[in-house]
C-alpha cells in the first residue's frame, strides 16, 4: 500500500514537472520570437528602412504570433482631434488607405487616447459604437486590438491590428503586443516624423 502511494505521488510529481517544463519552454520560445521581432524592426530602421517598409516587416513577424489580417499606425493630431492613417497592411499587402482623417469621436481609437490603455474588441458586430465600425465591418474585419503610442507622457498616435474573424483575438494576444510595443514606440514616432509627408 505504501509503495503504491509513493509511486503514484512520484508519478504525479514527474507529470507536474513535465507540464511546468513545457510551459516554461513555451514562454522562452515566445519571448525569443518577440525579441526577434523587435530586433528585426530595429535592424531595418538602422539600415534606413522607411515607414512602409517597417510596417511590412512588423506585420509579417507579428502575423506569426497573432491571427491578424490588417495593421496600421495612426498619427494623432491633438489640436484638430483627428487621426491620420495613410497606410495599412491588409492580408500582407501594403495599401494606401485613401481615408479622410478620422474625427476623434467617430473611431474607437479615441478610447485608447482617453484611457491610455490597450483595447481588445473581440466582436465588432456585437457592439457597433462608432461610425468607423460600419466601414471596418464592410471591409470584412470583425475584431481588432488598439494600442496607444505614448512618448513624453503624450499620446502621439495609435497602433491597430484587425482580424477577419470575430473572437480570434484574445487577451493573450493583447498582452503579447503590449509587451512588444514599448520597445518600438520611439521607432514609430521617429518614422512618423521622418515620413511626415505621409501624415498630412
Amino acid at each position: 500500500m505504501g509503495t503504491n502511494g509513493g509511486t503514484r505521488q512520484a508519478r504525479h510529481l514527474v507529470q507536474e514537472s513535465q507540464r511546468m517544463t513545457t510551459r516554461l519552454l513555451g514562454e522562452v520560445d515566445l519571448h525569443t520570437r518577440q525579441l526577434g521581432l523587435v530586433n528585426g524592426i530595429l535592424s531595418a530602421v538602422l539600415d534606413g528602412a522607411s515607414f512602409p517598409d517597417v510596417l511590412k516587416i512588423f506585420y509579417s513577424n507579428l502575423k506569426a504570433l497573432c491571427p491578424i489580417d490588417r495593421m496600421s499606425v495612426s498619427k494623432y493630431d491633438a489640436k484638430r482631434r483627428l487621426f491620420l492613417i495613410p497606410l495599412a497592411i491588409k492580408s500582407g499587402r501594403l495599401v494606401e488607405t485613401k481615408e479622410e482623417p478620422r474625427p476623434y469621436d467617430e473611431t474607437p481609437l479615441s478610447e485608447v487616447v482617453a484611457s491610455r490603455v490597450p483595447v481588445l474588441r473581440r466582436d465588432i458586430r456585437r457592439k457597433k459604437s462608432y461610425t468607423q465600425d460600419t466601414q471596418f465591418l464592410r471591409k470584412g474585419f470583425e475584431s481588432e486590438m488598439l494600442f496607444p503610442l505614448i512618448s513624453g507622457g503624450e499620446v502621439f498616435g495609435t497602433f491597430q491590428v484587425g482580424c477577419f474573424d470575430a473572437d480570434r483575438l484574445k487577451d493573450r494576444h493583447l498582452r503579447l503586443v503590449s509587451e512588444i510595443l514599448p520597445a518600438i514606440t520611439l521607432v514609430f514616432q521617429e518614422l512618423i516624423r521622418k515620413d511626415r509627408d505621409l501624415f498630412v
